[in-house]
């Protein structure tokens, strides 16, 4: 009788230190900032700008977010048909692009700028080197250099390559490399882009 009763509280106490040695590590975590929280303060504190974007290619607007590296997003009017005089309306192009940052100065003036590169994606209803109309997906990438005038202004000029295919007829989806993409890429995108943080 004596050996049972001493021995009714072992259990317990056996059960009690396994849910806290069990319950460690989830406090652990708790105390300590997880890889979710940190990716969100990482997004918090990140540059954001928005901007416009002028080029005898296309007039429209720009979003870019992060620091360094940053991800661009473009939503403009394909004109390079239109200045050449060989159509009266225009398409439209949205392009995305993670921009990793190459090199990082300041020029004589004392104004910081940095050089910039990366890969992205293209889409958008634009017009072939034919003049016809058609939808347009693929690879794309840009490179460009960016310098901050003042505290909130930047400007930066920028050069586009795409590698995409272009479907022209709804009919039979015919579909062919988009050159238009490459021939012109040696035209610059000029962005003036404003830094709300």
């Amino acid at each position: 009788m004596y050996l049972y009763i001493s021995m009714k509280p072992i259990p317990k106490l056996y059960l009690l230190t396994v849910l806290l040695i069990s319950a460690l590590p989830v406090m652990a975590s708790a105390t300590r900032p997880s890889h979710d929280s940190l990716e969100l303060s990482r997004f918090r504190n990140s540059q954001i700008d928005l901007g416009t974007i002028h080029s005898i290619r296309g007039i429209g607007t720009c979003f870019e977010i992060g620091n360094k590296d940053f991800h661009s997003i473009a939503l403009y009017a394909d004109l390079i048909e239109i200045i050449t005089g060989k159509a009266s309306t225009p398409g439209f192009k949205t392009t995305y692009h993670y921009n990793l940052h190459i090199f990082e100065g300041k020029s004589r003036n004392g104004y910081p700028f940095k050089i910039y590169a990366g890969p992205g994606i293209a889409t958008g209803y634009v017009r072939g080197l034919d003049n016809k109309l058609g939808l347009m997906a693929g690879l794309s990438c840009a490179a460009g250099a960016r310098v901050s005038l003042m505290k909130n202004i930047s400007l930066s000029l920028e050069f586009q390559g795409d590698a995409a295919l272009i479907f022209k007829n709804r009919y039979n989806q015919r579909m062919s490399l988009y050159t238009a993409g490459m021939r012109y890429c040696y035209l610059p995108f000029v962005r003036i882009s404003y830094n709300f943080r």
